[in-house]
This record gives structure tokens, sequence and C-alpha cells, in this order.
């Protein structure tokens, strides 16, 4: 009995260890394979979590620098651009760290091919960030910048956006396959071990219970997982949300209950139409459901168009959106996402920037260019129709008058006022455009000459019987305007242009305050006539000496020599009856008809003659006289021998003489201007270069030519009290000249205040009414304390 109890001990135990054997190995094998299943989904998820924090970054510095771009194009403090401007370099820096990471880690060929895509896309980019930067930070920023911003920055930038979006895409896919992978492979685990279990239960409990607990831990570091997955959606700058296979929400982060307006309990299980209504920016009564669209085509669908998103309580964000499937272990549609990215900050600046381009900063009406834009737009219109329509040129009568008398400030708020009055008179198809100075142009829609006469009689009727007060002092003021029909027969954009111009320059040659209509076969004759009249009064005027030179003096400020004399010579004109005729109501005439070279060399004569006889004087003191140059003088062959003969006659030293070269002639003529410039240069000559800023021009041409002094347009100058925009342009341009070696002037210095906030900027010299009025240029030499010349003064 204890020998078959023995065998039967012995049968048993070799029984049990021959099943419990292999259930064992299978036990060890299966704890194997869960092991590395856990250790891979780890990896996997430690990759993917590890990308998609850097893909986050490259997103969030990429669109940091787009917006630190576009602040640094429209702040006005120079200080706070170069705060920026750093922080614009570390964004870079960011974005260039962030990439090399994630080129470092393994990456799919998939991913790889859309980093490199994006890389080539950034090796664009970079560049024309770097010039818009330099744009902005060494010119105006209302043309080449925001060109380049509207036209090449934002575009390609969206490109980039587009790819790191869709690896991030990829990214939320991998780990929510991942996840899914794990779930599959542990239900399957469990499986297996139940059916293990039943099969020898009183043999395997202990193994059972082991393998129980092991499971359970396997399943808490799953979850754990999957709530730092969600920890990683929630820290995404974009809001995400995510539906079943029928559009029902299964998840909002932080960011889409903002855009939503709806928490993530109430809006989970609810359909995607009932949280996220899209919009088109133009369109509020259809709204778009990009998920339905994704599960329907199981495509991407990403944003078209400006689109808007409406929260619960009726706030609007501006917003670009991608919409993805999600699909399962068996590619069967499983979900959607949908990413929102909030672009309501870089959508505003971008139509502010557009605003500026297109808008003049005074009056707030649309600038030349938009306002030959849309006359462009309906002359081809014209030429498919029969519709007509009249383009009309006002132009505001002595205007100048009260500039002079008042100052600019008046003129401004003159202007402003017309530009509400005739803005007031138009009906609303009709359009009012500020061309410049005190020029509008008006297109009458649907209007045919004759009608747009009789309104415009009416308006200009209403002009003459108002007056402007400024200071106490009333002006009688009037409007000269011409006008030209828009038709099938209508040439072209210069064409008109020059028609209406002529038309309104006849208005004004018939004694201003009247309205002129193009005609063929009058208007042109009439201001050929006019301006050859012109002609003729300024060669008649040259063979009887009929011209006197005038000086203005150019002052130093700051520590500047005090004792040197600087000043600028100008022209004024004597008429057949002994009236002065101011230098603007002939040079226009000169400089269309050439005859400028002629003038130019008349004041360079009478100049250096008068120098000449009072050269002791010069010798004794430091003396600088500025002369003005015309385009057509520097483009003259002849005129070059012609100054360096006159110096050469009168034996006077070239370095007591300055040039003055109009910014746009200087850009009109560059390659003509840099040898004329340099000749003289090289002789001892100085060149200042007149109205700078004007011409709205890149500093970038500075460098070519061999200038001595910045003139800054009085534009900028007469409103540094009031405009900020101002201020920074001639802040701007004293910096630049100032880092180039270059001495800056400011022109229309017309009182105190003016020349303190002058002195406060660091400008080297001032001219204007605020220092001396233009006085006699053959009485200069009184200021010299030399009584025993003073006998020659005048002579």
């Amino acid at each position: 009995m204890v020998l078959q109890h023995r065998n039967t001990l012995l049968i048993l135990s070799l029984g049990f260890v021959l099943i419990l054997v292999p259930i064992l190995i299978l036990v060890a094998v299966a704890i194997n394979r869960i092991q590395l299943n856990i250790e891979e989904i780890d990896n996997v998820v430690h990759q993917q979590n590890t990308k998609t924090l850097l893909i986050s970054r490259m997103l969030s510095a990429a669109r940091e620098r787009s917006l630190l771009m576009l602040e640094m194009h429209l702040t006005d403090d120079a200080f706070l651009r170069d705060e920026k401007m750093l922080t614009f370099n570390q964004q870079g820096s960011i974005f260039a760290q962030s990439r090399i990471e994630l080129t470092n880690m393994p990456l799919s060929a998939k991913e790889q091919l859309i980093l490199e895509h994006q890389g080539k896309i950034t090796q664009l980019v970079v560049p024309i960030q770097r010039q818009i930067v330099n744009f902005i930070l060494v010119e105006d920023f209302s043309s080449q910048s925001a060109k380049l911003i509207i036209e090449q920055a934002v575009p390609m930038q969206n490109k980039v956006f587009e790819q790191l979006t869709l690896l991030k895409n990829m990214q939320k896919d991998a780990a929510r396959l991942s996840f899914d992978q794990a779930v599959s492979t542990s239900r399957n685990t469990i499986i297996t071990m139940s059916l293990l279990a039943l099969a020898v239960f009183s043999m395997c409990i202990a193994i059972a219970i082991y393998l129980v607990g092991y499971i359970s831990r396997s399943e808490k570091l799953i979850h754990r997982q999957k709530e730092r997955a969600q920890v990683t959606l929630h820290s995404i700058g974009d809001a995400v949300i995510t539906t079943d296979n029928n559009g029902f929400v299964q998840y909002l982060n932080n960011e889409a209950e903002h855009l939503t307006g709806w928490n993530e309990k109430d809006a989970k299980h609810q359909p995607i139409k009932n949280i996220c209504s899209i919009f088109q920016e133009d369109d509020y009564t259809n709204s778009y459901y990009p998920v339905n669209d994704v599960i329907d085509q199981q495509a991407v669908i990403n944003s078209k168009g400006n689109s808007i998103i409406i929260t619960k309580d009726n706030h609007e964000f501006a917003i670009e959106y991608t919409a993805s499937p999600i699909f399962n272990s068996d590619m069967k549609l499983d979900g959607t996402i949908i990413v929102l990215r909030n672009v309501t900050e870089m959508r505003l600046l971008s139509h502010q920037l557009t605003y500026q381009a297109t808008h003049d900063t005074l009056t707030g009406l649309i600038n030349r260019t938009e306002f030959e834009r849309l006359t462009e737009k309906l002359i081809h219109e014209s030429h498919d129709t029969t519709r007509h329509h009249s383009l009309c040129y006002v132009d505001l009568d002595q205007f100048k008058v009260i500039n002079d008398t008042c100052g600019h400030q008046a003129g401004d708020e003159l202007l402003q006022q017309l530009a509400t009055f005739l803005n007031n008179k138009l009906t609303d198809n009709d359009i009012l455009s500020r061309l410049g100075g005190d020029e509008f142009g008006i297109i009458f829609h649907d209007c045919s000459v004759d009608s747009a006469a009789e309104q415009l009689e009416i308006i200009r009727d209403e002009i003459n019987s108002q007056h402007f007060i400024w200071d106490n002092k009333s002006f009688n003021i009037s409007i000269s305007a011409g006008l030209v029909g828009i038709s099938a027969l209508t040439r072209s954009l210069h064409n008109i242009f020059s028609c209406a111009d002529s038309a309104c320059y006849a208005a004004k040659e018939q004694g201003r305050n009247r309205v002129h209509i193009y005609r063929e076969d009058d208007v042109i004759l009439n201001t050929m006539e006019g301006e050859m009249q012109w002609v003729h009064r300024i060669n008649k005027a040259l063979d009887e000496n009929r011209f006197q030179l005038y000086y203005q003096t150019i002052s130093p400020l700051g520590d500047l020599n005090n004792n040197d004399l600087r000043c600028e010579l100008l022209i004024r004109m004597t008429g057949e009856n002994g009236e002065p005729i101011p230098p603007m109501a002939f040079i226009p005439s000169a400089e269309r008809y050439n005859v400028m070279p002629n003038i130019d060399k008349w004041v360079i004569e009478e100049a250096m003659s008068i120098i000449s006889r009072h050269i002791n004087h010069i010798n004794e003191k430091i003396c600088h006289f500025s002369i003005n140059l015309s385009a057509q003088s520097i483009s003259d062959e002849k005129f070059l021998p012609y100054l360096k003969e006159k110096l050469e006659k009168h034996q006077l030293p070239a370095e007591i003489f300055c040039f003055e070269i109009t910014e746009t002639t200087a850009i009109a003529n560059l390659s003509t201007a840099k040898t004329f410039m340099s000749a003289l240069k090289n002789m001892g000559c100085k060149f200042s270069l007149d109205d700078f800023g004007s011409g709205l021009s890149s500093f970038e041409y500075l460098k070519t030519l061999p200038v001595d002094f910045l003139k800054i347009d009085g534009a900028f100058v007469k409103n540094l009290i009031n405009d900020e925009v101002d201020r920074a342009m001639v802040q701007s341009i004293n910096q630049v000249g100032h880092v180039m070696g270059i001495k800056t002037i400011a022109e229309f210095a017309e009182n105190k205040q003016i020349l303190e906030i002058l002195k406060e900027i660091g400008i080297d010299y001032a001219q204007g009414y605020g220092i001396d009025r233009p006085e006699k240029f053959s009485q200069i030499f009184s200021l010299f304390d030399e009584p025993e010349n003073y006998d020659s003064i005048g002579s």
C-alpha cells in the first residue's frame, strides 16, 4: 500500500510536473510577451510625446516670429521694436534647436520626407523674414515690407505650419494606434490566461493570482500613459477636438474649450455641429462642419478662405483648421480629430497692414495707389460694357498761402475738412481719394461727364461760399477741378490721368475756382500754350537778368561749431512790372520744357560772382553755400564741365559749395548721379540729398552715393509736435544717417518747439522760419563784422 501510494504520488507528481512545466513555459512566454509589449509601448509613447512636444515648440516659435514681425512693422517705438527683435531671434533659436532634436530622433520615411520638405520651405522663409526685418529696422514699413509680408512671408509661413501640423497629426494618430494595440494585446493575454486557468484551475491558483496582479499593474501603467497623452494634448497651443465615427464629441482640450465656449463635460457625447460652428468671414448665414466631410470622404479637410468660429456665448475668433480621420488597426474609421488654430490677432494685423497700404493717414481716404487700381478696373470694365463713369482731379486753390501764413498744421486741418465735406457730398458708389498734397481724385460712378460737371459745380459753389478760420484769420476757399469721361474709348490709366491733370491745370490757368471738362480740341492746346508762355517769360527773364538770389540760414544744433556760415541759395523771378514771382510758379514749366539747366547755370554764375567779390571774408570764415541742382542738369553731359569751368574762372575753393539733389532725382538717375557726384567730390565739393524720405526708398542706395548731408523732407518735420509717426521717421532717418557718417538737416523748422524736439532727436542742422526768413543773397556778407566792406553790400 505504501509502495502503491508512493507510486501514485510519483505518478501524480510526474503528471503534475508534466502538466505544470508546459503551463509554466506558456506562462513565462506570455509574461515575457506582455513585458516586451509594455516596454515597446512605453518607448513609442515616450518618442511620440517627445516628437509632439518638439513639433509644438516649432509651431509656437514660427507663429511667434510671424506675430513679432508684424508687431515690429506696426510699432512706433524703436526701443520696443529692438526688444521684439531680440525675442524674434530667440524664437528662431528655439525653432532651430527643436528641429535639430527632432531630426536626431527615429523617424519614419514619411516623417523624414515631411520634415525635409518643411526644411526647404523654412530655408526660403528665413531670408524673406530677414529682409522684412531689415526693411522694418531701416525704413518706413507702409510699402515694401508690407508687400513682402502679405505676398511672400505669410503664404510661405502657412506652408511651414501645414507641414508641422501634418507631423503633429501623425504623432496623434500613432499615439492612438499604439494605445489601441496595447489594449488589444492586453485583452488577448487575459483571454489566454483565463483559458489556461480554467484547464488547470486547481494547480494554477497561485499562477493565476500572480498573472492577474501583473496584468492589473500593466493596465495601471497603460492608464498612466493615456493620462500622459491627454496632458500632452491639453498643453498644445491649438484647439483639439476628437469625435467618434458618428461625429459625437469625445474629447476637448483647454484651448478647444476656450474657442468653443463649451467645457469637456458638457460637450462630451454632443454632436459636433452643436459644439463647433464654423463660418466664412463674409457669410454668417451658412455654417460649415468639416467633420461631416471627413466622415463621408475619410480624408483630411483643411481650411477654406477666412474662417471664423462663433462660441457658445457668441464671441468670434478667426481660425484655421485641419480635420482628419482616425483609423483603427483594421484601417476602419474609428473617429475624427479637428485641430483649430486661433489666428485672430494675426488676421487683425494683416487687415490693419492692408488698410495702411491703401489709405491716406491724414484724411483716411484711399491713397493714390488704390485709386489708380480702382480706376484701372473701371477702365477694363468699360471696354466690355456701355457704362460711363467720370474721373475728376480736384486741386485746392491757394493752399500754399495758408501753409505759409498759418503753418502746415492749419493746412492739414483744411485738407481734413475738405475730405470730410467732399465725402459727404458723394454717393456710396462714388470713389474719393487723396492723391497727394492738396490734390484729390473723384470717380463719379455710372455718371456722364455733363452730370458729373453739374454736381461739381454745386460742390465748388458751396466750398467757395465757406471760409476757413485759423487763429482768428479767415480765408476764402476755392477749388479747381478737371473732369474727363471713362468709356470704351478710354485708352489707358496713364492717358486718362494725364487728361484729368491737363483739365485741372486748364481750370487753374483760366483763373481758378472753376470746373473744366477735358476736350480733345481745346484743353491740350490751351495747356501747351500756357506752358510755352511760361517758357517764353523764363527765357526773357534770363536775357534781362530779372532773377534774384536769396539765402536762408542753415543753423547748427547741439554742439556743432556755431561760427560756421551755412546757407541755402534760393531763386526768385521778377516780373516785367517788378512784381515778385515765387519759384513754384515757373519751375514746373521750366522742368517740363527742359529750361532748368539754364536757370541752374544762372544761379551758379551769379552765386560765384557775388562770392568771389568777397573772397577775403571767405578765407577768414568757414562758409558753406548750398545750391540746388535739377535732374536735367545732372543728366546734361555739358553741365559738369560748365561747373568745373566756373570754379576755375572765379578761383573759388570747391569745399565751400554743397550741391543739393532731391532724393527722387538721385534714385531715378542713380548711375548718372553717382558719376556726377563722384567727379565733384574728388574736387572737394559736398553733396546734400534734399527732400529725403519723400521717395519712401530704401536706405540701401545711400551706400553707393557720396552724400555728406541728408535733408529730411519738411513733410515729416512740420508735424513733429503732434505726429508720433513723423517723429519716428525723423529719428530713424537721423539714426541711419549718423551710423553711415552723414550729417542731417531738418527743413520746415517753423518754431522754437520744433527746434527743441529736433535737438532732442539729435539732428545736426535746422532750416526754416523758426530760425529766419529768406533774405537777398547780396546782403549775406553783412554777417561778417567787417565795417570797411559794408559799402559793397547790395552792389
